[in-house]
């Protein structure tokens, strides 16, 4: 069920937008790949990363937040993984925790997943493995090698075998379109679907300076298209979880609506800000939510590059960095300027502050099934 993760954004996010309740964590620097949609490349593999002595400390200081998304670098790399978990869930009383991966690594992220489903009592823990396209686009953007699709359907497979002892697992896939995937994301999604018992399959836009240069985003009736398709493949999944019991009929039209609705109007935004206008809200970054990098820098987003502070520097207390002057110039800039970009995170973490979003998400919800309505039949197949 995705309905409990958004309620738990919309509590926090609706009476408390000026608290800290999401947290990016570069848990690492170390990577085994070198792929070119990255926007992190110029800092992967550098010296400096915080030790689990020093992430200990940070996690006494930073009171609690309901949200934790891991990111790297590749997370699984980090020995420690499982015991930052606990640490997190233990004593910040987060619930949903997320890690990304460029799945290279099937035996170890399986074991790593379970001894972090043994270690804790979360409500989701999300498993997102990084597919960009079918096997000969995905190896040449990610691993840059072939062989690399294979063993993250072996990552999927095992990751995926677990589920059957460990309700709070969710297992996913990410997918960043640019130019280079974008003419094949609609059949991989529909491979994944046949394929794998996902809970869903994520599409993000290509975003900050990546690796390869010479990547961009297609064109805007491209997005459109791949934005709608997206769509219609959340709602099998959503249907598919239906299916196997997951929650009663009305539970599970609040979902579609709430789920559905809330990801239709962030398209929305996304293709606004690409024709190049701003969110119709101002972003909570810096204050909902918060990047910590893996050397101890903290930013207030993963795009803007300055950061607001060093954890070293001021004895691992986050909230005392949080209210420093550096943080409340960005954040007050951010406001001035309606600052924006294409980071679902973000988008979905600063809707959830706005009342207007509960009126919004059911709108684009019905507009979405509307256009459902008006779509002439498929052809049938040759």
């Amino acid at each position: 069920m995705y309905l409990p993760k958004y309620l738990t954004y919309a509590r926090h996010n609706r009476w408390n937008p000026n608290r800290l309740g999401f947290v990016i964590f570069f848990v690492t620097s170390k990577c085994n790949y070198n792929c070119k949609t990255c926007f992190y490349w110029d800092r992967l593999n550098k010296p400096g990363d915080l030790t689990y002595d020093e992430i200990v400390r940070l996690s006494r200081s930073a009171g609690r937040f309901h949200t934790l998304l891991f990111s790297g670098g590749e997370p699984f790399l980090r020995p420690e993984l499982p015991q930052i978990c606990e640490l997190f869930w233990r004593q910040n009383g987060v619930r949903i925790m997320a890690i990304p991966t460029n799945a290279s690594m099937p035996d170890h992220v399986r074991r790593q997943t379970e001894a972090i489903l043994q270690a804790t009592r979360l409500q989701t823990l999300s498993i997102n493995l990084s597919i960009d396209g079918r096997a000969a686009v995905n190896d040449a953007i990610r691993s840059r090698r072939e062989g690399g699709f294979s063993k993250t359907l072996e990552t999927l497979r095992q990751v995926c075998d677990l589920r059957s002892r460990y309700p709070a697992l969710e297992v996913a896939v990410n997918t960043v379109v640019c130019d280079l995937n974008a003419e094949e994301i609609e059949a991989l999604m529909d491979d994944l679907w046949r394929q794998c018992r996902l809970e869903r399959h994520h599409i993000e836009l290509l975003r900050g300076s990546p690796n390869e240069p010479t990547l961009h985003l297609p064109p805007a009736a491209m997005i459109r298209r791949i934005h709608r398709q997206a769509l219609r493949n959340r709602e099998r999944y959503i249907t598919r979880g239906r299916a196997a019991g997951l929650g009663g009929r009305l539970g599970a039209f609040l979902e579609s609506v709430a789920v559905l609705g809330t990801q239709a109007y962030a398209q929305v935004i996304k293709e606004r800000f690409v024709a190049g206008r701003r969110w119709p809200f101002t972003c909570t970054a810096g204050r909902a939510i918060v990047v910590i990098d893996a050397n101890g820098d903290v930013r207030v987003c993963e795009i803007l590059t300055e950061p607001i502070g060093n954890l070293r520097e001021a004895d691992y207390d986050l909230p005392q960095i949080l209210r420093g002057p550096t943080n409340r110039r960005l954040t007050r800039w951010i406001a001035d300027t309606r600052c924006s970009c294409t980071h679902g995170c973000f988008i979905n973490l600063s809707m959830a502050s706005y009342p207007s979003t509960l009126l919004k998400a059911p709108w684009h919800y019905l507009r979405y099934r509307w256009g459902e309505r008006r779509r002439p039949p498929p052809c049938p197949p040759r």
